[in-house]
């Protein structure tokens, strides 16, 4: 991935119909999404501002996994697709993942 304030600016600059973004992390319970650093976070941002909906990509080994930088809440997401519920699926159902 390419990164830095030239990209966040660049993706600043387009509209999209759909954004699908990855994490590296969720936390069920708060609902923070968090990428691995600040300058990703300031592009997935700026691609979730400028498109109609935003997707959350994220397989089931990221669920209950922190990252080290904070940069959506799930709530921002239209939809949050899964590859599968973790095993300790409770406490997720307000996620609204397929």
């Amino acid at each position: 991935m390419v990164i830095g304030s030239d990209t966040t600016h660049d993706t600043g600059n387009f509209r999209y119909d759909l954004a699908f973004i990855g994490a590296a992390g969720i936390d069920p319970i708060t609902k923070e999404i968090y990428t691995v650093s600040i300058e990703t976070a300031a592009c997935k941002k700026a691609a979730m501002n400028n498109s109609v909906k935003s997707v959350l990509l994220i397989d089931s080994s990221k669920f209950t996994q922190r990252g080290f930088c904070y940069f959506a809440s799930s709530d921002e997401f239209d939809q949050i697709i899964s590859d599968s519920l973790p095993e300790s699926a409770h406490n997720i159902d307000h996620l609204r993942i397929k």
